[in-house]
């Protein structure tokens, strides 16, 4: 628990508090089944038990289940006592077998309690549906309906109160993540009504309504697989084309976590850093619709390629407009090659006419494609690029923005130098890459040497020992050839082969290369 924040802390005391102090204060209250509802008790119960295994993950964290059709049945059909401990019961069962921490538990358990009683209260307002579904069926209806929305409104608030303390984000935005199943838990909890009713008036159906609650459950399982699945497909697709160009490996990535850090540091709301984020990593997605030689060319492009590849935010954008979770990032995937002054494509906007999110990401997006190898130049030395985002304010970046990127420049150096580098060759790359490593293969060979001329001549026979275990054993790469000159004789290391997009280095601080005539300027 204590990796909790405080205030998450107190969420999961008071509601465990209140919780177990509801379920021991109704104990005394509860009576032995009677033989008239002693069946439908245990069924209930292996019901919410059961179905307790059964959770679905939320979106934006928690997860939710199919028990609330036996919560609710039991709210309806059983007293409020029995209710509140069959389902505090299941719960904890649940809990304890799954190995959840103890304060997971106990706030589940007591969330359940609490959930479970308000709905049971919330019969008295206008009576049980049960007793007023033949005198007054309207009536009856409206009753559930209040149990319905009681149940769920008391889980989901604490559930959202917990989550939002929890990650630090507002209760909105949590909520409002969540949102898509809302109409699956009312679902739940109305089949849990219809299983009430079909006992109450005819419990050989009962079987019937099994139906409903798979379908329930189903449609759970189908909206979260949707949802994941929609984002994984998008993402994906805009990793291949990452991909399919080998210089922008990673590239989407790299542009949303500093798009995250620009966009916390400006304070924006955590559904619009989200956003934001969703954006930036799919913010080059209509390069799909860019050609090879566009993309790959190492100099100038002409008219008719330029105008392909300026056409890859529209692309981009038309694409995502077909996917619900990211229709409202289209805007700013369409608009992140704007420019401050007005000279950016592909609507020429200037100033704050350019969505926030776009102005975040084109600066997110420069500085990546500035310190990463490109067909048409090399990465860029960092400090130059700091000071080409530097002289960029109020010309192609909006000031707000670059000034908290500035301010955030050892962050961002941080990033650079730490993060692997994939081995791609490009140009005389590989020639130059296989140089490297001969010298390197050579400067240690030379060290082996000496090393072992060194223990050879100590006189211990310890030093000897392992001096002879320092022998090499016979290697292919080391056998002499007869046509080496003056150098013949000598042992010669093995040659390293350039290694394309395999082997990690890192990136020395402040090393790059300056970039070639005629290149491209920062597009990412």
């Amino acid at each position: 628990m204590r990796e909790l924040p405080a205030q998450a802390q107190v969420v999961v005391l008071a509601t465990s508090l209140l919780g177990f102090a509801l379920w021991m204060g109704l104990l005394p209250s509860l009576e032995p089944a009677r033989p008239d509802t002693a069946l439908v008790t245990l069924l209930l119960f292996l019901a919410a038990l059961l179905t307790e295994f059964l959770i679905v993950p939320l979106r934006r964290g928690g997860v939710v289940s199919v028990s609330t059709i036996a919560h609710v049945a039991a709210i309806l059909l059983l007293p409020l006592p029995t209710a509140t401990t069959l389902a505090g019961a299941a719960v904890l069962i649940q809990q304890l077998a799954a190995r959840r921490p103890w304060y997971k538990a106990t706030f589940n358990t007591g969330s359940a309690v609490v959930t479970v009683a308000a709905a049971a209260l919330a019969i008295r307002v206008l009576g049980n549906p049960l007793e007023l579904a033949q005198p007054a069926p309207l009536l009856s209806l409206a009753s559930l309906l209040i149990v319905v929305l009681t149940y769920h409104l008391v889980t989901s608030s604490l559930l959202t109160l917990l989550l939002s303390q929890a990650t630090r984000r507002s209760y909105r935005y949590i909520l409002r993540g969540n949102m898509l199943s809302v109409v699956p838990e009312l679902s739940t909890a109305v089949v849990g009504g219809l299983v009430a009713f079909v006992w109450h008036y005819a419990p050989l159906w009962v079987v019937t309504t099994l139906c409903p609650a798979v379908i329930a459950y189903l449609v759970f399982k189908y909206i979260h697989r949707v949802v994941t699945e929609t984002d994984s497909a998008v993402e994906t697709m805009a990793q291949i084309v990452d991909e399919r160009d080998h210089y922008t490996y990673e590239h989407s990535s790299h542009v949303a976590e500093y798009a995250v850090l620009l966009a916390e540091a400006m304070r924006l709301d955590p559904e619009e850093v989200e956003i934001i984020t969703s954006a930036a990593r799919v913010h080059d997605l209509g390069k799909i619709g860019v050609g090879n030689s566009s993309l790959y060319k190492t100099g100038e492009l002409d008219e008719a390629e330029r105008a392909e590849l300026q056409a890859h935010p529209v692309i981009g954008a038309r694409i995502l407009g077909h996917f619900q979770g990211y229709r409202r990032g289209v805007k700013y995937v369409l608009h992140h090659h704007e420019r401050w002054d007005g000279r950016g494509y592909p609507d020429g906007l200037k100033g704050e006419e350019i969505p926030l999110g776009a102005r975040i990401i084109a600066v997110a997006d420069a500085f990546d494609a500035m310190t990463t190898d490109r067909p048409y130049r090399r990465a860029l030395p960092l400090d130059e690029a700091f000071d080409r985002i530097r002289a960029g304010i109020g010309l192609q970046f909006d000031p707000m923005v670059a000034g908290h990127f500035l301010v955030l420049a050892p962050e961002f150096r941080q990033r650079v130098e730490s993060r692997p580098v994939p081995l791609r060759a490009w140009g005389a790359g590989r020639e130059e890459l296989a140089t490297a490593g001969d010298k390197l293969m050579g400067a240690a060979a030379g060290a082996l040497a000496a090393e072992r001329a060194r223990l050879e001549e100590a006189p211990a026979a310890g030093l000897k020992l392992m001096g002879a275990r320092l022998q090499p054993a016979p290697r292919r790469d080391r056998l002499v050839r007869p046509d080496q000159g003056p150098d013949r004789g000598r042992a010669r290391p093995p040659r390293v082969r350039a290694l394309d997009a395999h082997g990690p280095i890192r990136r020395a601080a402040g090393r790059g290369h300056a970039p070639r005539p005629g290149g491209r300027g920062t597009e990412g």
